[in-house]
């Protein structure tokens, strides 16, 4: 089992994915499933002080309402180490279905949450659409040295240029038409589904996309 130095404190690094039904849970629902199961499991997961002490339990960016995630991230921070495959099963066992422990490994918390510091996410989005209209409007924004999106603040609408983060885009139509992608997380260059939807449905010549389905494959 892992050995930390001391003074340094561990944490749990679960993957895990959300599909089916649970697709409709929102964030918050989520993070007080994912405490019940802990709290069932009786991981030896750290509480914060005070009078209402709360397991501290953080995830990786929500995902949207009806969009699965097939490899989510939440990090739980551990009073003490514990056998990963003790806590693997013990979890697995009270999570609901739709909630599916993915992989579960013991790390060194440090003084930054491990999700802290997350690039990218994947992306599979399957639609209604197809053809060599939609092929073309991909390769016109791979071409493109910047796509402008215009994005609401508090303060203002402000336009943005999401090429910097746009890190892979491609198209297969055999048996369902699927756009594969791979966007930036990163503040500076934060890039939305909905936005590159929205300019594809654009240069297609279109009003909009029909979205069948919306996974995010991963995050990094």
């Amino acid at each position: 089992m892992l050995s930390l130095p001391p003074g340094r404190r561990p944490c749990a690094i679960i993957e895990f994915a959300k599909v089916g039904r649970m697709k409709y849970l929102s964030h918050l629902d989520l993070a007080r499933a994912m405490d019940r199961a802990v709290r069932r499991a009786k991981l030896p997961v750290a509480y914060s002080e005070g009078f209402h002490p709360h397991a501290q339990i953080s995830f990786g960016p929500p995902l949207p309402l009806g969009v699965e995630g097939l490899r989510e991230l939440c990090c739980l921070d551990l009073a003490r180490l514990a056998p990963p495959a003790e806590m693997t099963r013990a979890l697995s066992r009270q999570l609901p279905a739709g909630l599916d422990l993915v992989s579960l490994a013991i790390t060194d918390r440090g003084r930054r949450s491990p999700l802290a510091d997350l690039e990218a996410a994947g992306w599979e989005i399957e639609l209604a659409e197809s053809g060599e209209v939609l092929r073309s409007a991909v390769e016109s924004l791979l071409a493109a040295e910047e796509l402008a999106v215009t994005r609401q603040t508090k303060s203002k609408i402000a336009a943005v240029n999401i090429r910097p983060g746009l890190r892979e885009l491609a198209l297969h139509q055999e048996d369902k038409t699927l756009l594969v992608a791979e966007l930036s997380l990163r503040p500076e260059t934060l890039v939305k589904p909905e936005e590159i939807l929205q300019l594809l449905a654009e240069r297609a010549g279109v009003e909009s996309l029909t979205v069948r389905r919306q996974v995010r494959t991963y995050l990094r």
